[in-house]
């Protein structure tokens, strides 16, 4: 796939039969200032054979955001508006209906929630971690938030990564004090059925 329009803050998951690219919502335009452009869309693969993307128009114009996978659904999470800065916001595509719904806001994170959120799609559900260091996983019926880890270094805008059944890892992002160039693996507690 060619991409015609310059993209900032692009997101992709990965679902048994698609691939979705969440964002973007702003770009660069030639005297260096961020814009948006409306509308947001999701673009997705068929990943069983198929070779055309399709775009799927987005209820939501954010970007920064992160996304992560559970139960047959795409989940945007958090992120930078136009107006009104970071946003707790939680929205689900069904991956089956091309129908959006809302899900359950972020946990409040303090001065920089919603920004530069991470997500990960694990066995368990989605997992999510904001500034603040606390690690949630999305409620097996995709109602609320558990808090199942805390990072010894809380960052923003990392990465999260699934390792294995019981870990996963925090990788780079920043903190206050600024750029991170660490790794940091914890255990996080297990949940009975994942949405």
């Amino acid at each position: 796939m060619t991409r015609t329009t310059p993209s900032a803050s692009l997101i992709a998951v990965s679902l048994t039969l698609a691939l979705c690219l969440a964002g973007p919502a702003a770009a660069q335009d030639n005297v260096a200032r961020s814009h948006w452009r409306p509308p947001d869309l999701i673009l997705a693969l068929d990943l069983d054979g198929g070779t055309v993307w399709r775009e799927v128009p987005a209820p939501f114009m954010r970007r920064a955001l992160a996304a992560g996978t559970a139960g047959g659904r795409v989940y945007a999470l958090g992120g930078l508006t136009p107006n009104s800065g970071p946003r707790l916001r939680v929205d689900a595509l069904d991956t089956a209906s091309g129908e959006w719904s809302r899900g359950p806001d972020l946990p409040h994170a303090g001065q920089l929630q919603g920004f530069g959120v991470a997500a990960a799609s694990h066995s368990h559900g989605v997992l999510v971690s904001q500034a603040d260091g606390r690690v949630y996983r999305l409620s097996a019926d995709a109602h609320s938030w558990k808090l199942v880890a805390m990072l010894d270094i809380p960052r923003f805008m990392h990465e999260l990564v699934p390792v294995g059944d019981r870990m996963l890892a925090a990788i780079g992002g920043a903190s206050p004090s600024g750029h991170l160039a660490t790794i940091e693996l914890q255990a996080i507690e297990r949940q009975e059925s994942a949405p």
